[in-house]
């Protein structure tokens, strides 16, 4: 039996992109093997560790990822999942062999190269980055405001350290280059107290530069709007596995400012540094006097990077690797063609 995993309510928090991941693997599976049982793993009657011994089991947990790090695996089971933090790619390799992760080149070589010999099996491990499919996120955003008038998008929580939205606050506080914050995250006791008091006086209108978006998903025409009055993406994260967002800003036409640590691998202006205050100050103010011509051979150039290195085809393959690699080790799996 092929079993499915994934969450059919991945939650408000996910992106479009997320969403894709369960109907995209989901049909491709079914197409290399015919039936293909769905593990609903939102649904709480079900037990991961149920799952048989002859089951190949290939699955993205989602929102139920707890779920699936708390179960213990097989040679027979495939598991495609976000890179994790450390202390949690720990536990999860422990768990479970056969691991596509997805994110960041940079993470994976952080976490899981340069920590081979801790992780048990490391062979088994693999990568693809984050995919995007440009035909339902089209090029909506093709003219710059003028210098010194771009204007700068970000969508991440308050409620996570790794995701540096403190920083970013600092770094154009006291500033006239204008952001907007799109957080998914404003519930009033969500966040430590730190963050939740950011949250807050950027709501009280405490810096007039930046403004407060609530969330919608990437496709949505809200989201939509928001882009087409913004010029560049800037992504802070120290950590941040799989930044779909990242990538459905670049297919709408932003430019990308980012860390080397954010999912993708190039950085208008070469990757943001948010340790260094001073430093991501002078990034936006680069931004603010390049020349249109500039952005747009930027914005251009960021876009033909998704559709060489971050396609739902390329990432298809990457399964189908990873299940090759695996029928090699378990050749008499019956449920292996």
């Amino acid at each position: 039996m092929i079993r499915f995993l994934y969450s059919r309510d991945v939650g408000i928090q996910s992106t479009y992109g997320n969403r894709q991941i369960g109907v995209r693997l989901h049909a491709h599976l079914q197409r290399r093997f015919g039936e293909v049982e769905f593990v609903d793993l939102a649904d709480a009657e079900h037990d991961v560790s149920t799952l048989g011994d002859e089951d190949l089991v290939v699955g993205h947990p989602g929102a139920a990822l707890n779920r699936v790090r708390e179960a213990r695996g097989d040679r027979r089971t495939l598991v495609v999942v976000p890179i994790p933090p450390w202390n949690e790619m720990r536990v999860l390799t422990q768990r479970w062999r056969h691991i596509l992760f997805i994110g960041g080149r940079q993470w994976f070589e952080d976490l899981c190269e340069a920590h081979r010999g801790e992780l048990p099996g490391f062979d088994a491990l693999s990568w693809h980055p984050m995919c995007v499919d440009l035909s339902l996120f089209r090029r909506v955003k093709r003219r710059f405001n003028p210098p010194g008038q771009r204007r700068f998008l970000y969508v991440g929580r308050f409620d996570q350290a790794r995701k540096n939205i403190l920083r970013l606050i600092e770094a154009f506080a006291g500033l006239n280059d204008s952001l907007t914050i799109v957080a998914p995250t404003l519930l009033p006791e969500v966040g430590t107290p730190d963050e939740l008091a950011a949250r807050d006086a950027v709501k009280a209108g405490r810096y007039p530069n930046i403004r407060l978006q609530p969330f919608t998903l990437n496709a949505a025409p809200e989201f939509i709007d928001v882009v087409r009055q913004s010029d560049v993406y800037i992504h802070p994260a120290s950590f941040d596995s799989q930044a779909t967002s990242i990538l459905e800003s670049i297919a709408y036409g932003l430019v990308p400012v980012v860390t080397r640590e954010s999912g993708f691998e190039y950085s208008f202006g070469g990757f943001l540094n948010v340790n260094d205050i001073d430093a991501c100050r002078r990034h936006i103010r680069d931004v603010q006097q390049a020349p249109g011509a500039v952005l747009e051979g930027a914005a251009c150039a960021a876009r033909e990077r998704l559709g060489s290195d971050h396609t739902w085809a390329g990432l298809c393959g990457a399964v189908d690797r990873a299940i090759d690699h695996l029928m090699r080790e378990a050749p008499s799996h019956p449920c292996i063609r």
